[in-house]
């Protein structure tokens, strides 16, 4: 396997270095991360959602307040720690990808507001959100520098991290 940075293993990430790198770096937002770093994170997420979600509702029947109290919040505790760690990786892998500081900030500052707006019900928002997660899934598969730029005027240089 070819190296993309010279820090990078010689036999690529594995799924059990890319969670322990994940969690170690729950609050480190500087530095980038692997495209394959990003996705073995991402599938752990899923896979702890889908088991939640099958867990859930034969707890949660017949269940007294009490248990049920206790179930949303482990979940909730299950989402911090999930998601936390997520939140900072994926700003890693977007700077990986070539997206500059700015950027990101814009990236993320939609996905603040727009779930608060979704529950207006607005059909058109339903729709941006969709196309605004395709867009990121497709950036987030880049590989590493795909989006740097040398350019010193326009859009890119603002959006975009330079190379020299």
């Amino acid at each position: 396997m070819a190296k993309i940075r010279p820090d990078q293993p010689e036999d690529g990430i594995t799924f059990k270095t890319a969670l322990l790198s994940c969690w170690k770096k729950t609050l480190n937002y500087s530095g980038r991360a692997y495209v394959s770093e990003y996705w073995y994170v991402m599938i752990f997420n899923i896979i702890m959602a889908f088991a939640v979600l099958l867990a859930g509702p034969p707890l949660l029947t017949n269940s007294s307040a009490g248990k049920k109290l206790l179930f949303y919040v482990l979940l909730g505790c299950i989402a911090v720690l999930l998601g936390m760690p997520s939140i900072a990786l994926t700003v890693r892998r977007l700077r990986d990808a070539g997206i500059s500081d700015l950027g990101i900030c814009c990236w993320l500052i939609p996905l603040v507001f727009l779930p608060v707006l979704r529950a207006s019900s607005l059909g058109w928002l339903n729709f941006f959100i969709s196309v605004f997660g395709i867009f990121e899934l497709y950036i987030l598969l880049a590989p590493t520098n795909k989006y740097v730029t040398q350019t010193t005027t326009g859009w890119r240089r603002l959006f975009l991290r330079h190379t020299k």
